[in-house]
């Protein structure tokens, strides 16, 4: 039942079951949007060393099958020539995942560079970001999760320099969001081809002539009903 702004009517008595099938339709659409989950760093993050660690806060929680995507800002300040950040993101594994970050290379450089990466932990990312004597930047990062194992999804960094300091600054934020199920794709998506399942159709080209048609129906296809038909659904249709 979708929701009737026009109920109850004015001075009705209450009816428990209109009002519960009201807050109920009220509610699916809720339902229905994925979860979201947010996080921010809370204090500087600095390092001075090209090992790869935790940024505290930025990071979110995945149940296994759930499909995510990701949004992270950073704010990024380097501190002496030759010092700048590499990203990775650590995460509990998963069918599939794109890593895009982005941001000038360089303080010498006036485009934008973007590093791509298809797996989680990658152990040696390809590009330095922000890198110059007190450069500050933004740093964007954009991040897909399919079908994913239960854990926890964390952003890295380090000092690609491995010496002095480079920061994140508090404030940093991200902003993830639960997009559906591996298994709702699936089941949307696929169909196999069963022969033994036939129809009959009535194409226009053949007049009334009824012709048995093969056709793909194992698995779950979305059916849309028209219930203005003049032939009435019948409990074997």
């Amino acid at each position: 039942m979708s929701f009737d702004p026009t109920l109850p009517v004015t001075n009705s008595p209450l009816s428990s079951a209109e009002m519960r099938a009201q807050l109920t339709a009220l509610k699916a659409p809720i339902d229905a949007q994925g979860s979201v989950a947010y996080g921010r760093l809370g204090s500087d993050w600095t390092s001075g060393t090209s090992s790869f660690s935790d940024v505290p806060g930025l990071s979110f929680s995945v149940a296994s099958g759930e499909n995510w995507t990701a949004e992270i800002v950073l704010h990024a300040v380097s501190s002496s020539a030759g010092q700048g950040f590499k990203f990775r993101v650590a995460g509990p594994g998963a069918g599939s995942v794109f890593i895009a970050i982005q941001r000038t290379g360089s303080s010498g450089s006036t485009a934008i560079e973007c590093e791509v990466q298809t797996a989680f932990s990658v152990a040696s990312p390809a590009k330095s970001f922000c890198v110059g004597a007190s450069l500050i930047g933004v740093v964007r990062i954009h991040l897909v999760v399919i079908n994913a194992s239960a854990g926890t999804v964390q952003l890295q960094a380090n000092n690609s320099g491995g010496s002095n300091t480079v920061t994140l600054k508090a404030n940093s934020d991200l902003v993830a969001r639960r997009t559906g199920l591996a298994s709702d794709m699936a089941a949307a998506h696929s169909l196999s081809l069963d022969p033994s399942f036939r129809f009959f159709g009535d194409p226009p080209s053949f007049g009334s002539v009824r012709h048995l048609v093969d056709v793909a129906a194992a698995g779950k296809v979305a059916v849309n009903l028209r219930l203005d038909i003049a032939q009435p659904l019948q409990s074997a249709d």
